[in-house]
């Protein structure tokens, strides 16, 4: 139930946005995150790490960032290459 509500609400939310770029001729684009954050943006190594982990290090390339920072970076090299593909 809980995940339906909290769907509902992300759902509101893209609405939301969506309007308001609208009105801003300004465009968005909805990128799928799953893996985003185990996904090293520097090398593309998956680098597996439990959600209390909050820190990226890859063993790969030594790319040490917040695992948030990571994952946002993954976000919009992958918003980069749909936006280059359409």
């Amino acid at each position: 139930m809980s995940r339906a509500i909290s769907d509902a609400g992300w759902s509101a939310f893209v609405n939301t946005l969506k309007h308001k770029a609208e009105s801003a001729s300004v465009e968005i684009m909805e990128i799928d995150p799953r893996g985003t954050s185990q996904q090293c943006s520097g090398c593309d190594a998956i680098v597996r790490k439990e959600l209390l982990m909050r820190t990226h290090c890859c063993v790969q390339c030594g790319l040490v960032l917040h695992r948030d920072e990571n994952a946002a970076r993954n976000i919009l090299a992958r918003g980069l290459q749909l936006g280059r593909s359409l």
